[in-house]
C-alpha cells in the first residue's frame, strides 16, 4: 500500500477561499484499486492548512493498492460553498481537441508519491517569501524555462537614495 498526497494551491492570498470546503475526487475505489469505467468517483474532504508562503492549500492522502502498480488514476477538486453551491475546481482540460475533461492524471508507481495542482503561477515563479519548516521567513526562485541553454539570476540592492555609495 503506498499513501498518495494530493495538494491543491490556489496561490492566493486573503478571504478569497475562506468559505470554501474543497473535496478530493478521484478514479480509485475504497479499496484503493482503479474505480471501474463509469462508476462514481469517491469523494474525501480535504484539509486546509497553511501553506510555505504564507497562503493556504488544500491536502488529502489516499492509500492505493500496489496491485494497482502501472494503472493511470485521474483526480480532481471540488469547491463547497456554505450555501451549497459547488464548483469543480481544476480548470486545467485535458489533451486532445475534441476533449473538454477538466482533470489531473498519473500513472501509479507503486511508492508513496505527492501530486500538486497550482490554480495559478502567482506566487509560484520568479522571487517569492516562503515560510521554513523551522517557522522563519526565507525566499524561493522558481523559473519555467524548458528550452533555455542557461538562467542567470542577478542580484542587487536597494539603495537609500542619500546614501553616497550609491554613486561609485
Amino acid at each position: 500500500m503506498a499513501k498518495i498526497t494530493f495538494l491543491y494551491l490556489p496561490g492566493v492570498f486573503g478571504q478569497a477561499f475562506e468559505t470554501v470546503e474543497a473535496a478530493l475526487e478521484g478514479s480509485w475505489d475504497t479499496t484503493g484499486s482503479r474505480q471501474k469505467q463509469d462508476a462514481p468517483w469517491p469523494v474525501l474532504p480535504m484539509t486546509r492548512e497553511p501553506w510555505e508562503d504564507g497562503g493556504i492549500c488544500f491536502r488529502a492522502v489516499v492509500t492505493l493498492d500496489d496491485a494497482a502498480r502501472g494503472e493511470t488514476f485521474c483526480w480532481g477538486v471540488r469547491f463547497r460553498q456554505h450555501d451549497g453551491q459547488e464548483t469543480w475546481a481544476i480548470a486545467t482540460e485535458t489533451a486532445g481537441a475534441q476533449s473538454q475533461d477538466r482533470f489531473c492524471r498519473f500513472r501509479f508507481n507503486g511508492t508513496d508519491s505527492e501530486y500538486r495542482y497550482y490554480l495559478t503561477n502567482c506566487r509560484r515563479l520568479g522571487a517569492n517569501k516562503i515560510r521554513r519548516k523551522d517557522g522563519s521567513w526565507g525566499v524561493r526562485f522558481d523559473v519555467w524555462a524548458p528550452h533555455a541553454r542557461a538562467v542567470d539570476l542577478v542580484f542587487g540592492a536597494i539603495w537609500d537614495s542619500a546614501d553616497p555609495a550609491k554613486n561609485r
